[in-house]
């Protein structure tokens, strides 16, 4: 509900205050929404950097989610024998090293590949998302359907509807 409410958001102001991105990718169609909502004056900057602040933070923890499930993920399924048994084996602090070093090297190679361009990485972003989006959601339905624990049948359907909207999210995004 929050993110739907954020995406529509965004997307109202945008459309009322004809906000197109630019073809540079700065500034963001957000930091121009939020600049024209806030004004000029002094609370004006405040906030807009307030906003720009929250914008960084959010996307740090996304970043940041990466580098603390992959690994996990990883070697959970390494142990099943679908990945190399390199990445179930812990480093010297206790984490999967493996599996951190390899988030790093795919950053890098994403960075390398899409030239820095924000507006791509962006999209691979949000394909990666949705994707995930659609594989929890199709997985819970399946949960729900063989357990038949209370409410069964409303958790599937919701999961099912949940599974195929972000899987036509990720067609959109996709195309």
């Amino acid at each position: 509900g929050l993110l739907g409410s954020l995406v529509f958001g965004v997307s109202w102001f945008a459309s009322h205050l004809k906000v197109v991105p630019y073809d540079s990718g700065t500034p963001s169609v957000i930091s121009v929404i939020a600049k024209t909502i806030m004004g000029n004056g002094i609370f004006g900057h405040i906030w807009y950097g307030f906003t720009q602040f929250s914008t960084m933070v959010i996307l740090i923890a996304g970043a940041n989610t990466v580098y603390n499930a992959f690994p996990i993920l990883a070697a959970n399924i390494s142990d099943d024998g679908f990945l190399p048994r390199q990445f179930a084996s812990r480093g010297h602090k206790l984490v999967y090293s493996n599996g951190i070093v390899t988030c790093s090297l795919l950053a890098v190679a994403l960075i390398i590949f899409t030239n820095g361009s924000v507006n791509r990485l962006v999209a691979l972003y949000a394909l990666g998302v949705f994707t995930a989006f659609s594989i929890t959601g199709f997985g819970m339905f399946v949960h729900a359907r063989k357990h038949r624990e209370k409410l069964w049948r409303a958790k599937a359907t919701i999961s099912l509807l949940a599974s195929i909207t972000s899987f036509l999210v990720v067609v959109i995004f996709a195309t």
